[in-house]
């Protein structure tokens, strides 16, 4: 399990959770997006860093993408489709399956 405040990427390589964005799948690699609009690349899988963070805040939104949930600016419908503005102003896509999950979770918050 990894230590509550950081999450390792590569050997010494490690960023405060507090920093972190979202994480995006990218084959065998993880990309990871933070505060500061810089992406760090991780040689671990996106399943492999969503075990090891223990922070709450982190939900799955689809099969790519594990996000932060306290830089969630706003999350929106329309038709199928689903949508996650961050407050970077990125948008994210939120599958079907998980975006019932989005909205429970943030109403539980």
């Amino acid at each position: 399990m990894e230590n509550f405040s950081t999450l390792r990427l590569n050997g010494r390589n490690r960023i405060p959770m507090k920093e972190i964005l979202y994480l995006e799948s990218d084959w065998n690699y993880t990309n990871v997006h933070t505060l500061d609009n810089r992406k760090h690349t991780s040689g671990f899988t996106l399943k492999i860093l969503e075990k090891r963070i223990s922070d709450k805040a982190f939900l799955r939104i689809n099969k790519g993408l594990l996000i932060n949930c306290l830089y969630i600016s706003q999350v929106s419908s329309m038709k199928k489709d689903a949508f996650v503005l961050m407050t970077n102003g990125q948008i994210l896509p939120v599958s079907r399956r998980k975006y019932k999950i989005l909205r429970e979770s943030l109403e539980n918050s």
